[in-house]
């Protein structure tokens, strides 16, 4: 700040100086001009002004070349001020374009690692689903066989079995429904990852009834009493999806009981944007700690002292919902289990659109 006062008045006195050397040197020349127009010439005169207007001419000279590198440093200055100050606006823009850069390479680094730990996962379960739909396809065979061959000796045997045999015999073919059942189960969760959706407008009330066939002997074993929907949509669906769903909420409520005789109840509720579905049962129930995890596949419910099944009915529930494009949850109840799932009204409209987001 003090420089640049400096400078200022510094500047100030040169000009000063500069305009009464220019006045003086005017003065000068007008007294040179009236000594050579005067009669009487006056040779020491006239040299007197001469040196007197080479005093001030030089006095200007120096004044004008000082005052003139004083401008030069003055803009000089100021362009480098200029120069210094968009340095430093351009420098932070410098180094944050270089911490953006090292920023962008790390993204790029981690994305390119994270798409091969994906790949790398996406190989790993496609052996994994691999493996166990040949494993579960294989074992079905064997496990058909003895079980029809222990039917088979049962019924040859007829009473000829002692009351112990036929109790074991009764044990063996029970073994072996179960096992296949959880075979089954495994073949269908194997299956789940690689199957793509197949949709077409589907009467559910027909996809529905055919669980209820299906399942009859179920029914009629534990006398349940289901409440049914006074009217199902046709949506567009994957109906072989669709079944599995019902299928699974069916039997869960079925299954998963103590000594009461089972009531279900089934609601179809048509909302703004979609369709919602309740099964509501009075069965167990599940706790609410657990509520979180029911959805995993081959989670069982602690509160079963001999769980049925190996725990991928409502893995395969949530993972077909949401193929659809829906929710599915567990709603909160004092007894019983109620499961609610939605499923989209226009979802042939955004089945399109995901597949024209794909393509841009």
């Amino acid at each position: 700040m003090l420089k640049k006062q400096t400078i200022q008045i510094t500047a100030s006195l040169l000009l000063a100086i500069s305009l009464v050397a220019g006045m003086l040197l005017w003065v000068n020349l007008t007294d040179i001009k009236l000594i050579l127009s005067s009669s009487q010439f006056n040779k020491a005169a006239l040299t007197n002004v001469i040196n007197t207007v080479s005093v001030n001419l030089g006095i200007l000279l120096c004044s004008s070349i000082s005052l003139a590198a004083i401008w030069y440093l003055i803009m000089e200055k100021t362009r480098w001020a200029f120069f210094e100050n968009s340095t430093s606006v351009k420098n932070p823009k410098t180094s944050s374009f270089a911490e953006v850069s090292q920023v962008s390479q790390k993204v790029e680094d981690l994305s390119i690692e994270n798409k091969r730990l994906i790949n790398k996962l996406v190989e790993q379960n496609r052996i994994t689903n691999r493996f166990a739909y040949v494993v579960s396809h294989d074992l079905r065979s064997p496990i058909r066989t003895v079980h029809s061959f222990v039917g088979l000796l049962r019924r040859e045997l007829g009473d000829r079995l002692t009351e112990r045999e036929d109790t074991q015999m009764n044990f063996i073919l029970e073994g072996t429904e179960k096992l296949r059942s959880m075979v089954d189960e495994i073949l269908e969760y194997s299956r789940m990852e690689k199957t793509l959706i197949q949709c077409s407008v589907i009467d559910l009330k027909e996809i529905l009834d055919n669980v209820l066939e299906e399942i009859k002997p179920e029914i009629e074993a534990t006398k349940a009493t289901i409440i049914l929907p006074d009217a199902l949509p046709k949506i567009f669906v994957d109906s072989r999806k669709v079944k599995v769903i019902f299928a699974q909420l069916l039997l869960n409520s079925l299954l998963f009981l103590e000594d009461q005789t089972p009531e279900i109840t089934i609601t179809c509720d048509e909302l703004e944007s979609e369709w919602e579905f309740n099964f509501k049962d009075n069965g167990i129930g599940i706790k609410p700690a657990e509520i979180e995890n029911v959805f995993l596949p081959f989670v069982k419910l602690q509160q079963i002292a001999q769980p049925k099944g190996i725990g991928v009915g409502l893995a395969l529930c949530r993972q077909y919902v949401e193929l659809h494009l829906g929710k599915i949850q567990i709603i909160p109840t004092e007894m019983g289990t109620h499961v609610q799932f939605t499923l989209p009204k226009d979802l042939e409209k955004q089945m399109a659109d995901l597949e024209t987001a794909k393509t841009i």
